[in-house]
């Protein structure tokens, strides 16, 4: 499964481009997340918030964890329909 690859990138400390692929995975399987729930409807609404790889979201990203962002992956995971 595709969020494996993001928990595979968190686990070796590139959060930074596990957030990116998050907002990507989240960009082309929308219509697979149950947006009926309000918390999986405010992380799809997070996820497209975010900028593309640029400097500025860098630094977003750097105040995040291993165990955030590993939360991030799991609410997607149960979101799915």
């Amino acid at each position: 499964m595709e969020l494996d690859d993001a928990t595979k990138l968190i686990e070796a400390g590139k959060i930074f481009y596990a957030i990116n692929f998050l907002k990507d995975f989240v960009l082309n399987n929308e219509d697979k997340i149950n947006t009926n729930e309000k918390v999986c409807a405010e992380i799809v609404k997070l996820m497209k918030t975010f900028p593309s790889l640029n400097e500025s979201w860098g630094i977003f990203v750097g105040t995040l964890d291993r165990n955030e962002a590993m939360r991030i992956v799991e609410v997607l995971r149960l979101c799915l329909k």
